[in-house]
């Protein structure tokens, strides 16, 4: 049999005042990291647009005057995500690792880690292998006699 250990008490204040610091502090890292990425907004869009240029011969269309500032906001946003995905993991881990046991928090280095490279590889797999298979199969289905032509909006949404 084994010793239980006890674990400290906690209100639901205080697990609302935690929960609170590690929102605030994703928040802030997040809005960081977005701001940093918005740098490097242009390179971002030129290389996710690259599985339509490798099916067609199309250009993307700005249809409205702010469509890419909107876009190259979105893309450094969602780059923050996922370069901020082992912080963002580190602190959901945080928050729940005063309710366990000392044994269960040995898991935190491969709780980050395998979640990192699972998420990093969920994008990947996305990107490399359901986006060209669709977009092939999708433009695939416009006729000869149909001019496609795609916004830029509308792609990165």
């Amino acid at each position: 049999m084994s010793v239980r250990e006890e674990l400290p008490e906690m209100s639901l204040f205080d697990h609302l005042d935690e929960l609170r610091k590690r929102l605030i502090s994703t928040v802030v890292v997040l809005i960081l990291v977005t701001l940093g990425c918005f740098s490097i907004a242009p390179v971002l869009f030129d290389w996710l647009q690259l599985p339509l240029r490798d099916i067609s011969d199309q250009q993307l269309q700005v249809l409205d005057p702010v469509e890419m500032f909107v876009t190259y906001l979105k893309l450094s946003a969602l780059a923050a995500v996922f370069v901020s995905a082992p912080w963002i993991l580190l602190q959901v881990w945080l928050f729940v690792a005063p309710g366990l046991y000392a044994a269960e928090k040995r898991w935190v280095i491969p709780f980050i880690f395998l979640g990192s490279l699972f998420f990093a590889g969920g994008g990947a797999f996305g990107f490399y292998i359901v986006i060209p298979n669709a977009f092939q199969f999708l433009t695939g289905m416009v006729p000869e006699s149909v001019d496609a032509s795609y916004s830029v909006q509308r792609y990165f949404s």
